[in-house]
């Protein structure tokens, strides 16, 4: 593969993996603060699992992405 290939394929992908965190946030958005859907969010343990899941996958992606960054600073 050549650069512009690998690049195309990196921006492919920055692309989806964005529309997907911002599906996921602007989901959990919607829920509310208060009521029966927070409660069963702060009560059900499978709920909880996923939402601790979610926030670690987050953060690793941040912090790959923050990677990323750091390798590539150019002066603009």
């Amino acid at each position: 593969m050549n650069k512009k290939t690998n690049t195309t394929a990196l921006e492919n992908f920055l692309r989806r993996a964005t529309a997907s965190v911002e599906g996921k946030k602007l989901t959990l958005d919607y829920i509310p603060k208060e009521g029966l859907i927070s409660h069963t969010i702060a009560t059900d343990v499978e709920v909880r699992k996923l939402l601790v899941q979610l926030s670690e996958e987050a953060t690793a992606l941040a912090q790959v992405a923050q990677s990323l960054l750091g390798h590539t600073e150019t002066e603009d």
